[in-house]
């Protein structure tokens, strides 16, 4: 009989074609890969790996037999998945990874959601968007909480299915020392507003990045930039503390409404917050019920993000 956990480190080391890098996507240690490979191999009566002192490689069994795992992995899951669904029970080990800007938010709602199914067995973690859609690929986690400012947003890698959590307005936020202005403004008035001030991003390469440079191109303006941090959170506390200015989304302002100045843009700009799971695990009740908790909590947030 094959072991599903096995067969699944053996899919990942035709993936990485090193130990130490497939123990690094599993998030295994090197002997534990090693030590599922090897039996695999007991279960199959066949070597499936190839090994030198220094290296590792699938034997022409290994090969087929990788060629294979990522169908019956597939088939395996949503067997267990349809039969949850027709359980109904919100139970079992749930695993998300979420982006920090949100996690305050995520782990407030995962805390009801805990609260109201004693038999859920939840792990929040934090990571980049990119590493918490390689966990959810990976195995390594259930349902990712990510956001894209990009429009129209990227697919998701194949195998993974996105839904719709919020869609978060983008402002130019600025110290509230200068000056309110709760009409939308003019795109004259705004270049004459950034080119006073800091501007404050992320580094070159982030989503919120490429946006900002996007949007200052179109509104030809170019102020001087001094500050790149990677955490929204960070550059919001940056311009409350009078840095200079930036672009934020609104729940990231939230927890400085009384520092913090924001005006509409000529055109609108969002950033869309999803949650990312596999197809093959989208019918599972606790992943349903988490994301139904993790919506409601970022269109209604009783609890501010704070860094």
């Amino acid at each position: 009989m094959l072991d599903l956990l096995r067969l699944r480190t053996l899919q990942r080391f035709g993936e990485f074609g090193t130990i130490s890098a497939t123990a690094a996507a599993l998030g295994y240690t090197p002997s534990a890969v090693s030590q599922q490979l090897a039996g695999l191999e007991r279960e199959m009566g066949t070597a499936l790996i190839e090994r030198t002192a220094r290296s590792a490689s699938l034997t022409p069994a290994g090969r087929a037999l990788v060629a294979r795992s990522k169908d019956l992995l597939a088939l395996a899951e949503d067997i267990e998945s349809e039969l949850a669904h027709l359980a109904g029970t919100v139970t079992g080990r749930l695993v998300i990874t979420t982006i920090p800007n949100l996690a305050a938010v995520v782990a407030t709602s995962l805390i009801s959601l805990q609260a109201d199914h004693p038999g859920l067995d939840l792990t929040l973690k934090e990571s980049s968007a990119e590493t918490a859609l390689l966990d959810v690929t990976s195995h390594r986690s259930d349902l990712a909480v990510i956001d894209s400012w990009a429009s129209p947003p990227a697919s998701p890698p194949e195998g993974l299915r996105p839904y719709l959590l919020h869609t978060d307005p983008i402002h130019l936020t600025y110290p509230a020392t200068a000056g309110r202005y709760n009409a939308p403004q003019t795109r004259e008035e705004l270049a004459q507003l950034i080119s006073s001030h800091v501007w404050i991003s992320a580094p070159r390469g982030h989503g919120s990045r490429i946006a900002g440079d996007h949007f200052l191109e179109q509104l030809q303006a170019e102020p001087l930039r001094r500050w790149e941090f990677e955490g929204l959170l960070t550059i919001a506390d940056l311009v409350s503390a009078e840095a200079g200015v930036a672009l934020l989304p609104e729940l990231v302002t939230r927890a400085h409404q009384e520092r913090l100045g924001r005006t509409t843009l000529p055109r609108p700009m969002n950033r869309r917050l999803t949650a990312v799971t596999r197809h093959t695990a989208q019918q599972q009740p606790a992943i349903t019920a988490a994301i139904s908790s993790i919506r409601h909590s970022l269109r209604n947030p009783s609890n501010e993000p704070h860094s």
